[in-house]
């Protein structure tokens, strides 16, 4: 338990830091673009409480009925929710 958390605050650090020094954009883009971006970057995902980690092969079940408009994961988007909702990005 403490181990994620620390996980969590640390991977939340590295963002807010990567924002300070414009290494990180996060205004004006979609979530899905940034949820890429944090991808790329090696960001941690965290899912939201109360959902199970799924296998791979119940993931694939599940992908077509579980995309939104611009074709990402809904689930996969709202694991990064712990970084996007950082006052930072609301500058």
């Amino acid at each position: 338990m403490f181990h994620a958390d620390y996980r969590k605050l640390k991977n939340q650090a590295r963002f807010i830091k990567e924002i300070i020094d414009g290494q990180l954009v996060v205004g004006k883009k979609k979530k899905t673009v940034l949820v890429q971006e944090l991808r790329d970057c090696d960001y941690e995902a965290f899912p939201p409480r109360g959902e199970k980690k799924k296998t791979a092969d119940e993931e694939d079940d599940d992908a077509d009925e579980n995309q939104d408009v611009d074709g990402d994961l809904e689930g996969g988007a709202r694991d990064y929710d712990y970084l996007l909702s950082v006052s930072t990005c609301r500058l």
